[in-house]
């Protein structure tokens, strides 16, 4: 049975890996042509730090303004409470606690993605693009680079004094994993935990415990090694505080879906029957796209009641803390927009820089740039919108 959830996911995997390849080469003959155009025009001062942080000043401005727009979504069986504000914390945002389909991350540590950054105590644990996805470790400030590993990575889950993920057999093949490992902080020790090729698929860090996909079954695994199987086959999941949503199948009806879960392997029971989008749980609320997003992106109480779209538009990418939802929307580079919204897709507002992904950690919202050799990390502080760039090179 499980055989036709991971048909339907390999498919979908299958058809994200095309879409890439084209959008890449769509990108490459834009970026010529821009290039013929403008070749005896000099460019542009780039925004001075000062120029940003007004744009933002402006957008939040523009928040204000349509704070009075409001979504009622007591018939779709959840009332919303949630204001705008400072963003508080939330362990299920750590990038840990995520996963990757096969999409290069793009959207960063969310559910079923990215898990190719991770920022503990000052310092960025990142796979680096530019170096065939090798783990490597910078500071906030630019300085410290360090390459950790000579094999690419995926799935980077800082927890305590190892860093756990899963490596690659090679840097281009994201599906093709080699092994399941942990290293130190400081790269000095490395150790293999499953050694098994493409059997360890997530990883995830939730409290004090890691959370993986082992042959199709989540398991759990404590620091000092012990593993407890949960009773749930799963292709993928999300994790927030206790509770896992997982993509499943349910043999007795013969269907795919979301279920819910927990850490404590309370029996699963199906909350969608539908799937192979992304998704992430945050708090008791399951956001997730249909496809390659192009119906928008939904909303689900998974206490109960229908998931309702709140965000019609193209969703290349995206992302959700306790206050916002951050996503980027584009069919091509040249017209891509980042932009947020509050969590029922109202007071939509551009943000003031384009980023190739979008990781929430607890203070920051973090994005990489990568443009013709170029490449750079930005960070946007949640409490006071100064918004920081360093750039990463070897």
């Amino acid at each position: 049975m499980i055989g036709s959830m991971l048909f339907v996911a390999g498919c979908a995997d299958a058809i994200k890996e095309l879409r890439g390849l084209l959008g890449d080469l769509e990108q490459l003959a834009e970026e010529d042509e821009q290039e013929n155009e403008t070749s005896n025009v000099a460019s542009p001062e780039p925004e001075t730090e000062t120029e940003v942080e007004m744009d933002v000043e402006a957008e939040e401005e523009e928040a204000s303004e349509l704070e009075s727009e409001e979504v009622n979504v007591e018939e779709n069986g959840e009332e919303d409470t949630e204001q705008e504000g400072e963003a508080g914390y939330d362990p299920s945002n750590e990038a840990g606690n995520f996963s990757f389909v096969d999409d290069r991350g793009k959207s960063g540590n969310i559910s079923t993605q990215g898990g190719l950054h991770d920022l503990v105590d000052n310092w960025v644990y990142f796979a680096n693009r530019e170096h065939n996805n090798y783990l490597y470790k910078i500071k906030m400030d630019g300085s410290g680079l360090t390459q950790l590993t000579d094999h690419a990575v995926r799935n980077i889950n800082v927890l305590g004094d190892w860093i756990y993920y899963l490596e690659l057999s090679n840097a281009t093949d994201h599906i093709d994993i080699k092994s399941f490992n942990k290293i130190t902080k400081d790269g000095s020790s490395i150790e293999t935990i499953i050694p098994e090729a493409n059997a360890v698929t997530q990883v995830h860090s939730s409290s004090d415990d890691i959370y993986f996909v082992y042959n199709n079954q989540i398991t759990r695994m404590t620091q000092d090694g012990e593993m407890t199987t949960l009773p749930y086959l799963a292709s993928d999941m999300s994790i927030s505080e206790e509770r896992i949503v997982y993509y499943g199948y349910d043999d007795v009806n013969d269907l795919e879906g979301y279920f819910l879960g927990d850490i404590h392997g309370t029996p699963g029971e199906m909350i969608h029957p539908e799937g192979n989008g992304y998704y992430t749980l945050v708090g008791n609320a399951l956001f997730f796209t249909r496809g390659n997003g192009e119906e928008g992106l939904f909303k689900l109480n998974v206490d109960g009641g229908e998931p309702f779209i709140i965000i019609d538009d193209f969703i290349d990418y995206f992302n959700v803390d306790t206050s916002y939802v951050y996503y980027s929307t584009a069919e091509s580079e040249a017209t891509r927009e980042n932009r947020r919204t509050d969590r029922n897709g109202n007071n939509n507002v551009k943000m003031s820089y384009v980023t190739n992904s979008i990781n929430i950690f607890d203070n920051y919202i973090m994005g990489e740039f990568m443009r013709q050799g170029y490449y750079s990390l930005y960070f946007t502080n949640k409490r006071t919108g100064e918004i920081t760039e360093i750039e990463v090179t070897q």
